[in-house]
């Protein structure tokens, strides 16, 4: 009976205990993440493969990344061997410091790599015209503002600019696209240009309960090849339904 009676004192203490946390758990988070003590999970290999193939097929000249990371080092690593430039876009100090580490220890320049705070919802606008503005862009990653940096993917501000340098990219790579805020921005920002790309949307596992959704945009003659490689690495497995249509009523 005594056991009986500490054991029901003990789970009423948990759950005092979770009441107390629980509030905690998103202010600490976020403070891990600015100051970069925590990182965020990364894509799967599977996805890294179909990343690196596609910069491999597109040859592409200038890549833009919003949102550095493990993506950067891949990146930087093209970029250095194919005489290519990137423009890796960072909110967060913290992770911009610790890329430029990471990079410089794996020998891989660390050239263009730029911190743009958050103004209002997105990045600094009238910063990032003037490192982006006058380049074409062949390749871009949109895998930010958000997290614990403050910001908003569906941003009036975001989507704008994103649908102006994205004119003549042969290939678009949209992270996140599980969220609710991120179908809502490609359906604004890529909304005339729905039928001059093929939609490649692929999944991958950041923990044993999350599932990411990861959307890859190409011109129509990659595409091909992109059926080609995902049947040949046996990528079906990760392979989602997209349609166009499936986005008009998440639009605002």
């Amino acid at each position: 009976m005594h056991l009986l009676r500490g054991f029901f004192v003990l789970s009423d203490i948990k759950q005092k205990i979770k009441k107390i946390v629980r509030p905690l758990y998103l202010p600490i988070t976020r403070i891990l993440y600015r100051t970069g003590h925590i990182t965020w999970p990364t894509k799967s290999y599977e996805i890294w493969l179909f990343i690196q193939f596609l910069l491999f097929k597109s040859r592409p000249k200038v890549i833009v990344e919003l949102g550095s990371g493990r993506s950067t080092h891949y990146f930087s690593e093209y970029c250095q061997k194919k005489g290519s430039s990137l423009l890796s876009i960072e909110q967060n100090k913290s992770y911009l410091r610790k890329n430029k580490v990471g990079l410089k220890s794996s020998f891989i320049k660390a050239e263009g790599l730029y911190h743009i705070p958050i103004k209002e919802d997105w990045f600094d606008v009238e910063k990032l015209n003037q490192i982006i503005a006058d380049n074409r862009i062949d390749f871009i990653l949109v895998d930010a503002p958000g997290g614990g940096g403050g910001g908003v993917r569906n941003s009036s501000i975001g989507n704008a600019f994103l649908k102006k340098i994205t004119r003549q990219s042969s290939v678009i790579v949209i992270d996140d696209f599980h969220r609710n805020e991120v179908k809502r921005s490609v359906s604004v920002f890529l909304s005339d240009r729905k039928s001059k790309y093929t939609s490649f949307l692929l999944s991958y596992n950041v923990s044993d309960n999350q599932q990411n959704e990861i959307l890859f945009l190409v011109k129509p003659e990659l595409s091909q090849s992109c059926v080609n490689f995902i049947s040949l690495f046996e990528l079906e497995h990760i392979s989602l339904e997209f349609s166009w249509s499936s986005l008009e009523d998440l639009r605002m």
